[in-house]
C-alpha cells in the first residue's frame, strides 16, 4: 500500500513561511502563481485528487467555479484573470480554462486544440494572451498554444520552418509577448531531443506573426511529460 505525502500550499514574505488554507476538509494542495498584487491560485484536494481551482487573497481561500469534476489554477496576471484546467462533466478529460473575473467570474472553457484530447492553460499576461498545452488521446504532449481574441492558435504554425523545433508545452507568458516553453527537435542528429525554448514575436499581434525562437538543449527523461502531469495532478479531478 503506498503512504500518501501531503502537500501544503505555502507563501514566504520576508523570509517567512506561511501556510495556506485549504477548501472544508480537504487535506492537500499547491499554490503555483503569484501576481504583483499578492494574490495566488493553485488547488485544494487530497493526495491523490485536486478537489477545486482555488485564488488565495489577504489569507483566504476562494474556490473557483468548475463544470462539476474539478479544477485547477495555474496563472493568474495583474487584472485577476486566472487560468488552468477544469475537470469535464463526465469526468474523462479536462480542458484549458480562464476565469475572467477570479474567483468571482463565470469559467470560460476553451477546450482543446482539434484532434487532442485535453488541455492546460499555464500563464496569461496583463493583455490577457492565453498560452498553454495538450495532450492526445494517450496523454502524451501534442501542441503548445496560444490563445487571444478568442481564438486558440497553434504554436507550431507560427515557428519558421528553420527553427526545426515543435512546440508540444507553452507555459508562461510575458507582458512583450515572449513565450517560454518546451519543443522537441524535428529532425537532424538532434531528432527527438527535448529543447527548452523563448519565443519572441516578430510583430505586435502574435495570431498574425512568425515566432523566432531560441533554444537551450535539455537533459531531461523521454518520460517528461508523464512525470510533469502526475507532479501538477494533471486530469486528477474528482469529487
Amino acid at each position: 500500500m503506498t503512504r500518501c505525502r501531503f502537500l501544503l500550499p505555502v507563501m514566504w514574505e520576508k523570509g517567512t513561511a506561511k501556510a495556506l488554507p485549504l477548501v472544508g476538509n480537504d487535506t492537500d494542495g499547491i499554490a503555483f502563481w503569484i501576481n504583483d498584487q499578492g494574490q495566488a491560485v493553485g488547488y485544494s484536494g487530497n493526495c491523490t485528487t485536486a478537489l477545486h481551482g482555488v485564488s488565495w487573497e489577504n489569507g483566504i481561500v476562494s474556490p473557483l467555479l468548475d463544470l462539476g469534476t474539478g479544477a485547477i489554477a495555474q496563472g493568474i496576471n495583474n487584472r485577476g484573470q486566472i487560468v488552468g484546467q477544469v475537470g469535464s462533466a463526465d469526468g474523462t478529460t479536462f480542458y484549458a480554462a480562464v476565469w475572467q473575473n477570479g474567483a468571482d467570474g463565470a469559467v470560460t472553457n476553451l477546450r482543446t486544440p482539434p484532434g487532442d484530447a485535453a488541455a492546460f492553460a499555464s500563464g496569461i499576461n496583463d493583455r490577457g494572451q492565453v498560452v498553454g498545452s495538450s495532450l492526445d488521446s494517450n496523454f502524451n504532449w501534442s501542441h503548445a498554444f496560444i490563445w487571444q481574441d478568442d481564438v486558440m492558435t497553434d504554436l507550431n504554425t507560427l515557428f519558421p520552418a528553420s527553427s526545426n523545433l515543435f512546440p508540444v508545452m507553452a507555459n508562461k507568458i510575458n507582458e512583450r509577448g515572449q513565450i517560454s516553453g518546451m519543443a522537441i527537435v524535428v529532425s537532424g542528429p538532434d531528432a527527438g531531443n527535448i529543447h527548452a525554448f523563448l519565443a519572441t514575436p516578430a510583430h505586435q499581434s502574435m495570431g498574425k506573426s512568425v515566432v523566432a525562437p531560441t533554444r537551450q538543449k535539455s537533459n531531461v527523461p523521454a518520460n517528461v511529460g508523464n512525470q510533469l502531469l502526475q507532479r501538477l495532478r494533471l486530469g486528477q479531478f474528482g469529487r
